[in-house]
C-alpha cells in the first residue's frame, strides 16, 4: 500500500527522472498511474466548477440591474441564457481555466495510456523541467571543453610505422570504435588507439589503414571540420 500511494506521485515524474533516481523501484507504477490520472481528472474538474460558481456570481455582481431586466424583458429567458453563455466563453478563456482544462486532459491521457500499452507518462511540466536540465548540463559540459576548433590532421611518427593516421580533435568522437570503417581522402582506416591528449585537442585517435579483406560494417566519410558542425 506504501508504494502504491507513492506510485501516485511518482507516476508524475518524466522516466528520464524515474531511470535515474529510482532504478531499483518495485512498485506496480502502470496501476499507480492509472489512478493518478483519474485523480488528476477529478481535481481539475472539481476546481474547475468551484471556480465557475464563483466567477458568475461575480459577474452578475458586476453587472448593472437594470441591463439585466432589460435583456429579460426584450428576449425572455433565452437571453438570460445568452448571458450565461457568454459568462461560460469568458470564463473558459482566463488563464487559469485552460490550465485547468489542459490538466483534466492530460489526466485523461495519462490513465489511458497506462491502461492502453502500460506506459507511464509523466505530466508536462516535469517533462519540460527535465529538458531544461538536461540542456542546461550539456551546456556546461560544453563550455568546460573550450572552443570548437577544426581537427589537426597528420602522420604519426612513431618509428615502427604502426600508424599511419594521427587525428586530434578539441571533441570526443563516441562513435569511432574498432568496427567503424573511416575513410579519409579516398582511403580507409580503422580506429587502433586511443589517447588523452593536452588541451585545446584533448582526444587523439591513432588509425591504421583498413586491411583490403576487411568487411565494411559501417563507414564515416570524415571531415576535419565536421567538430564545428556539431
Amino acid at each position: 500500500m506504501p508504494d502504491f500511494l507513492a506510485g501516485l506521485v511518482l507516476t508524475l515524474l518524466p522516466a528520464g527522472f524515474r531511470r535515474r533516481w529510482l532504478a531499483d523501484w518495485r512498485g506496480n507504477l502502470r496501476a499507480s498511474a492509472v489512478v493518478s490520472g483519474v485523480i488528476q481528472i477529478l481535481l481539475s474538474i472539481s476546481v474547475l466548477v468551484f471556480r465557475y460558481q464563483r466567477f458568475v456570481q461575480a459577474q452578475f455582481a458586476q453587472t448593472d440591474t437594470r441591463v439585466l431586466l432589460a435583456a429579460a424583458e426584450k428576449g425572455g429567458e433565452t437571453a438570460i441564457q445568452s448571458f450565461g453563455m457568454a459568462y461560460l466563453i469568458a470564463y473558459v478563456l482566463t488563464p487559469l481555466s485552460l490550465l485547468l482544462c489542459y490538466f483534466a486532459l492530460e489526466g485523461a491521457f495519462r490513465a489511458v495510456a497506462a491502461v492502453t500499452t502500460g506506459e507511464v507518462v509523466g505530466t508536462l511540466p516535469l517533462v519540460l523541467l527535465e529538458k531544461l536540465i538536461g540542456r542546461t548540463g550539456a551546456f556546461a559540459v560544453e563550455k568546460r571543453q573550450g572552443a570548437r576548433i577544426p581537427d589537426f590532421v597528420f602522420i604519426p611518427d612513431t618509428g615502427d610505422g604502426r600508424y599511419d593516421l594521427g587525428i586530434a580533435s578539441c571533441r570526443a568522437k563516441p562513435e569511432w570504435n574498432q568496427s567503424l570503417t573511416i575513410s579519409f581522402q579516398d582511403n580507409l582506416y580503422e580506429l587502433l588507439d586511443y589517447v588523452q591528449d593536452k588541451p585545446p585537442r584533448r582526444h587523439l585517435y591513432l588509425l591504421r589503414r583498413a586491411p583490403v579483406h576487411k568487411v565494411v560494417r559501417g563507414l564515416h566519410h570524415y571531415d576535419p571540420e565536421e567538430v564545428m558542425k556539431s
